[in-house]
């Protein structure tokens, strides 16, 4: 079924690059469902006439792994998203500002706000990439998110039995990780044994999420008032998980430049924080 032309045309040489030869396409013009019909694979000397459809031959931009937008039909943020985003972080301001009361006005905690926008964005991309690998399926969703509370739970520990190294090696790791994630195309793992698979696949995108929750306990643990920092870190988790829409425009990979940009803020804030204190002792 396709309303927009551009959506069919997109299937029809989507199925044409897979199969390397066009298929063959049916229009029903009466139906209001199913209103397409391709079959791929049929042979090249087989005729394949595009009279009746001529708006597959379009050119599309073809979904890939890095924008797998099949229903958009060029890198854009739809109107729409852009008004429910901008409520949704007006709700989230207003809900924080609420909640914390006038503790939240009392100084912006940069570190732990940066923390929540860069800790979205790698777990948005997480369920991205490990969807791409083994499906969109809730057994896929169940097992990333199992992961990740289980990497936080376990770095919680680590910092409360004082077992954590110190965050600015820590965070040079996850500078690390996110670069190696960037680079590494996920269809260079597609096609392993299973196993391996699901081991590379992942370390790819649990690594970061854990040296992350090495960091965020540990500055939690040093602040006088940890709801306020709470409330700034819920309130860049939300400004994150907006800025995860910018995969629209950029790809899936553009959110490991920003989630960078997020932590390299945090570590400057935490850094500037250090330097303020040593300077007024």
């Amino acid at each position: 079924m396709s309303g927009r032309a551009y959506i069919a045309a997109r299937i029809y040489q989507q199925l044409r690059a897979v199969f390397g030869v066009p298929p063959v396409a049916l229009y029903y013009p009466q139906h209001l469902l199913f209103n397409h019909a391709f079959v791929a694979g049929v042979p090249a000397d087989v005729p394949h006439d595009l009279g009746a459809v001529p708006w597959l031959a379009r050119y599309t931009r073809l979904p890939s792994d890095d924008w797998p937008y099949l229903y958009l039909e060029r890198p854009s943020l739809p109107a729409h998203y852009a008004l429910a985003l901008a409520g949704v972080l007006a709700l989230a301001l207003l809900s924080v500002g609420l909640a914390a009361g006038r503790g939240l006005g009392q100084g912006f905690d940069a570190p732990m706000f940066f923390l929540g926008v860069g800790f979205l964005l790698v777990e948005t991309k997480s369920v991205t990439e490990m969807a791409l690998l083994f499906g969109s399926t809730w057994t896929v969703n169940v097992l990333v998110f199992a992961a990740v509370l289980a990497v936080v739970l376990a770095g919680s520990r680590l910092v409360a039995r004082g077992l954590a190294p110190r965050p600015e090696p820590v965070f040079a790791l996850l500078f690390v990780t996110l670069g190696v994630g960037a680079l590494v195309p996920v269809r260079s793992l597609a096609g392993l044994p299973l196993g391996l698979e699901w081991l590379l696949g992942g370390l790819l995108t649990a690594a970061p999420i854990a040296l992350a929750a090495l960091i965020f306990p540990r500055l939690l643990a040093t602040r006088a008032d940890p709801a306020r920092a709470l409330g700034w870190n819920v309130l860049g988790g939300v400004v994150g998980g907006v800025a995860e829409y910018g995969s629209m425009l950029w790809g899936i990979k553009a959110l490991y430049g920003l989630a960078a940009l997020a932590y390299a803020a945090a570590f400057l804030a935490r850094r500037r924080a250090l330097a303020s204190r040593a300077g007024g002792a």
